[in-house]
């Protein structure tokens, strides 16, 4: 859910059958996986399924009134024993992040440059990049705001196991280290009981 180009539906769909979902037709377009266009939050589709893929950008969007209601969604259609997996990352990490702010271009002729500034607020838990896109031929600028949601490794446990969600694997990769304060990223393997 939330797939956009494929970074993690494509190499995955190699071995496991699904498709996916976005709400954006533009991310969508040219994938090479069965897709739906829809909104995940109406999740418009009926079955049950053994896996749910929950890329970070899911949960991050989601301020929690609307993250319980996503997870409470995809619990009712996984099969018994299903599993819903999901990365994100830590309150430290986006703190490190806080007023940093980087120059990069966005194409391979150099005529689009991208500035990225940085923002974390510790009392709402947003974490937002303001992003200016500058076309260096024509003097065009555009500017948009991302904000993220951030969810602590406690809060995030507490909510897993109000909904009844067991934890059926928890760490910073896939080699199975440990969550620490220090961590970049948390990984979740949920379990439908």
């Amino acid at each position: 859910m939330g797939s956009g180009r494929e970074r993690l539906a494509a190499p995955l769909s190699e071995k496991i059958k699904g498709f996916a979902l976005d709400k954006s037709l533009v991310s969508l377009r040219g994938n090479q996986i069965p897709s739906i266009c829809a909104d995940y939050h109406k999740l418009p589709i009926k079955g049950q399924f053994g896996s749910i893929l929950l890329a970070y950008g899911q949960i991050c969007f989601c301020e929690k009134p609307k993250l319980i209601d996503l997870l409470k969604r995809c619990k009712k259609i996984l099969k018994r024993k299903g599993k819903i997996y999901l990365d994100l990352p830590t309150i430290d990490a986006i703190q490190s992040m806080h007023s940093y702010g980087e120059w990069e271009f966005v194409d391979t002729s150099k005529q689009q440059l991208l500035f990225t500034a940085r923002h974390y607020d510790p009392d709402s838990g947003i974490f937002s990049q303001k992003l200016l896109n500058i076309n260096r031929i024509s003097g065009n600028l555009k500017t948009r705001w991302i904000h993220y949601q951030m969810y602590s490794l406690y809060e995030l446990l507490e909510l897993f196991k109000d909904l009844r969600l067991q934890v059926n694997y928890g760490a910073e990769d896939f080699d199975e280290s440990p969550i620490k304060e220090e961590s970049p990223w948390m990984i979740f393997v949920l379990q439908k009981p």
